[in-house]
């Protein structure tokens, strides 16, 4: 057909995956867990509880948590529990990559490159090897029942998450007002290593880039109606 240039066929924004894409990955890991409890007479209750892991590319690691409930009055209790948390980077996160079409507002559609942790280009990017997130929670609450029908629970809680994994932003190539590339553009020397033919012209990655804090307040609410041999048990939570 005359005058017809090569260029990708279709509009889907994920054509497939490529042999470049295929990787055979595994990890192992074993894990050792303990939890304890122990009552001070009959109203206040307490508990330890520990879990060991060893991860065969992440190494090894211990958390645990410790946690009370004592009996205020007879069907009110106070509740508290203190945490710490350890989460592998997933083998998704650690060796996922694709090239995908993406539509960003204010620009047509663009190839971007998913590079994963071992890609040259990530580290050029100043981006090391994944870290495992490492957290540490508390929860502290009212526990109950009122006039034995009404069950309830009011805790609240925060947990803090450090080296949280979450996608960077789309790195851009850098191009004059003409549209050619910039030669000097620093994304564009590290995407012409990878690319060459210049096909690719934004790049994402997994990175341990921010810690987290998030708060709230569980409320559960619960009563159970009796309507002669039926019955309705409601709950409300919020």
């Amino acid at each position: 057909m005359a005058g017809v240039v090569g260029k990708n066929a279709g509009v889907q924004a994920l054509p497939g995956f490529q042999p470049s894409n295929a990787l055979n990955k595994s990890r192992r890991n074993v894990a050792l867990y303990a939890d304890f409890e122990q009552e001070f007479g009959a109203k206040i209750l307490t508990e330890a509880a520990g879990r060991f892991e060893k991860y065969s590319d992440f190494g090894s690691n211990f958390s645990g948590k410790v946690s009370a409930r004592w009996e205020v009055f007879q069907g009110i209790s106070l509740r508290g529990a203190v945490a710490s948390g350890f989460r592998a980077p997933s083998l998704h996160q650690r060796y996922f990559n694709n090239e995908s079409t993406q539509y960003v507002a204010g620009s047509p559609a663009t190839q971007v490159l998913t590079a994963n942790n071992d890609n040259p280009a990530v580290r050029q990017f100043g981006v090391e090897n994944l870290k495992p997130e490492i957290s540490v929670s508390y929860s502290a609450g009212i526990v109950g029942k009122i006039y034995r029908k009404l069950i309830f629970s009011i805790d609240a809680y925060q947990i803090d998450i450090r080296d949280r994994i979450v996608f960077s932003s789309l790195f851009t190539r850098e191009r004059e007002a003409n549209g050619q590339r910039t030669p000097e553009g620093r994304v564009n020397q590290i995407l012409d290593a990878v690319d060459p033919d210049g096909k690719i012209n934004r790049v994402q990655f997994f990175t341990n880039a921010i810690n987290t804090r998030t708060r709230g307040l569980d409320i559960v609410a619960s009563r159970k109606f009796v309507f002669g041999k039926h019955s309705l048990h409601v709950t409300a939570a919020a």
